[in-house]
């Protein structure tokens, strides 16, 4: 399953698709089991590195099986 998030303290506010494994102590059993007024925290894979750069708060507002599913254009 996959996340599409805000990184809070991003400043250029992109969204970002990350997988929901990704996002710490949250086990959604379905697509609309999450709260988008909540704050979550989740780690950020450097592109570049491929690597976990630790943890940060973000929003989440969408969840998708698929990552094809995404649709937030």
């Amino acid at each position: 399953m996959f996340a599409v998030v805000r990184f809070i303290d991003d400043h250029d506010k992109r969204l970002q698709v990350i997988h929901v494994e990704d996002i710490d102590s949250f086990e959604p059993r379905d697509t609309s089991d999450y709260d988008n007024r909540s704050v979550y925290t989740a780690y950020w894979q450097d592109p570049v590195e491929d690597s976990n750069s630790g943890l940060y708060k973000t929003q989440l507002l969408m969840l998708a099986a698929k990552e094809k599913d995404k649709e937030f254009d």
